[in-house]
Parts: structure tokens; C-alpha cells; sequence
């Protein structure tokens, strides 16, 4: 999918998502990432909802982010109440939804100057 080109002061924007390929900067990755407006994990070892743990959580946190956006892959998720709760601990919002619509979402709050942090899964 290409997205259109929008006035956007991230550092980082997604501009095209295919299940197996994601173009942030001009650049493509064939890997799960985390990106915020101003991060960018390319060396995220994740590459299904059920291999997220907490350990993960914590890398996606550590950009101290206000709302993440979890992209799992190319079906809407089963929401795991574990990961429901760790977020909340941590007083942290978490929309979890498949990765193309993570990452419109990701742009449209980045746009907004959101502190976003999308965490996308590629299968």
C-alpha cells in the first residue's frame, strides 16, 4: 500500500507497507521494527504476536512513549490480556491492529506531533 505524502515534522514517516516489506525514509526493511518520530529499531527480534514478551514491551517503553501502536502482522489480533495489562502498568495506551492499519495510524498521529511509538510486526 502507498501512502500519499503529508506535511509531517517526524524524522521518521512510513511510506509504503507490503505484508513482507516496509519503506520508512526511502529506505526498505524486511524485518519487525519500532518507530517513533524521532526512533528507529530495525533489530527487533519479534515475528509474531505470540513471541512478544515481556522483555519486548520493555524496548518498545523505553522510548517512554504515550500511545503505542502494535502491528501484528496481517490480521486483526486476539488482544492478550498479559500485554494489556503490562502497558497499563506502565500507564501507557496500546492499540493493537493488523500492521498495514498500524501503520496509517502511526502517520496520522505523527502528523499530529503525537508522542507515538509503533511497534510493527512483519511475518
Amino acid at each position: 500500500m502507498e501512502f500519499t505524502e503529508d506535511k509531517i515534522n517526524a524524522q521518521y514517516v512510513i511510506s509504503s507497507w507490503t505484508s513482507e516489506t516496509m519503506v520508512i525514509n526511502q529506505k526498505s526493511y524486511h524485518q519487525s521494527l519500532i518507530v517513533s518520530p524521532q526512533i528507529l529499531i530495525t533489530d527487533w527480534p519479534v515475528s509474531s504476536l505470540e513471541q512478544l514478551d515481556t522483555e519486548h514491551v520493555t524496548t518498545i517503553l523505553s522510548a517512554k512513549p504515550d500511545i503505542v501502536i502494535l502491528g501484528c502482522g496481517n490480521n486483526h489480533p486476539n488482544q492478550r490480556a498479559s500485554l494489556l495489562k503490562y502497558f497499563h502498568s506502565s500507564q501507557t495506551g496500546v492499540e493493537m491492529m493488523s500492521t498495514a492499519a498500524a501503520c496509517r495510524t502511526y502517520n496520522i498521529l505523527a502528523a499530529e506531533n503525537r508522542n507515538v511509538v509503533a511497534a510493527l510486526i512483519i511475518e
